[in-house]
């Protein structure tokens, strides 16, 4: 038996590995070089494993986990999930989810082990980006017109969440951290009927004053075309600790939501901004020019903090 191991406990924390890495057993097993029936054997608590796996697989874990060393495995389950930055994990019993012969709805599975990972992280993350912004995008009609949304950041029900209105529709959902990038996963909220997703680049700065990225989401046409196209987060201000108050700043906020046309006072604030978003770096269109932008390089990134020359 390896030193360093708790056996009693090492299935349960091998089944965090998993999720906190985003790795199956066929992968894993491949990363250190043995046998998917050696990886699900440890996962089972049939056996353990040797030590030169044990080492392999510490440092496996020390390449996305800092410091990471074999004394940690002897840690308590919930300092260990702690140590993972997965503690979300044992309490929603996720690591028990990613074992199971049925794993239930794929969103569980051990595969978006990221989601818990990225949750956890954004929170951390939550005082760079929590407030009230104001998104600029093109339209989803793709007829060259601009539109801006209200949008904002807060933490709510131990997660870091996001809503945007846009005078037609709302959205709403979750901010995941992961890889250097916020992922806004959401739905709309009053049909329910359609999904919408952003990838915003972060910042490297105390306080968030721009972002940018892309959307995706789906046009207000009759084919609900689907399509995609840089978005810029303008902040606007904080939120606010009291409820109705920053319920009637958003409120008003969102009351500006709109189509922007060229002699709009919001655009011509916006500047340059408008002129990187009329960008069209895509295949030619057939009715209106090109189709919509759909990469936002990190070194033409608009994404800065506050303040930051």
């Amino acid at each position: 038996m390896p030193r360093g191991v708790d056996v009693c406990r090492y299935p349960e924390k091998l089944k965090l590995v998993l999720l906190r890495l985003n790795l199956s057993r066929s992968r894993l097993a491949q990363l250190l070089q043995t046998d998917k029936s050696a990886v699900s054997r440890w996962i089972a608590g049939r056996a353990l494993p040797t030590e030169d796996r044990l080492r392999a697989l510490t440092q496996l874990i020390a390449s996305e986990v800092p410091d990471f060393s074999r004394v940690d495995w002897d840690a308590r389950m919930e300092q260990f999930a702690a140590r993972l930055g997965m503690r979300d994990a044992v309490a929603n019993g996720l690591a028990r989810v990613a074992s199971s012969a049925d794993p239930g709805p794929v969103l569980h599975g051990a595969h978006f082990g990221a989601l818990v990972v990225g949750r956890e992280a954004a929170l951390r993350a939550a005082a760079a980006y929590r407030g009230h912004w104001r998104m600029f995008r093109s339209a989803f009609a793709n007829d060259g017109s601009l539109v801006t949304a209200a949008f904002e950041i807060a933490v709510r029900n131990g997660a870091l969440a996001f809503r945007c209105a846009d005078g037609y529709f709302r959205y709403g959902g979750e901010v995941f951290c992961l890889g250097g990038k916020l992922f806004c996963l959401g739905a709309e909220q009053d049909r329910q009927d359609e999904l919408v997703m952003m990838i915003l680049n972060s910042v490297n700065w105390p306080r968030a004053g721009r972002l940018d990225g892309v959307i995706c989401g789906i046009a207000g046409d009759s084919g609900r075309t689907p399509g995609a196209m840089r978005v810029v987060l303008e902040f606007v201000r904080d939120g606010e600790a009291d409820a109705d108050e920053n319920e009637r700043l958003w409120q008003s906020l969102s009351s500006d939501a709109r189509y922007l046309y060229d002699d709009d006072p919001i655009l011509q604030e916006a500047g340059t901004i408008a002129d990187k978003l009329r960008s069209r770096v895509a295949w030619p269109g057939e009715s209106h020019g090109d189709e919509h932008l759909l990469r936002v390089p990190l070194d033409r990134s608009l994404s800065k903090g506050r303040d930051e020359p």
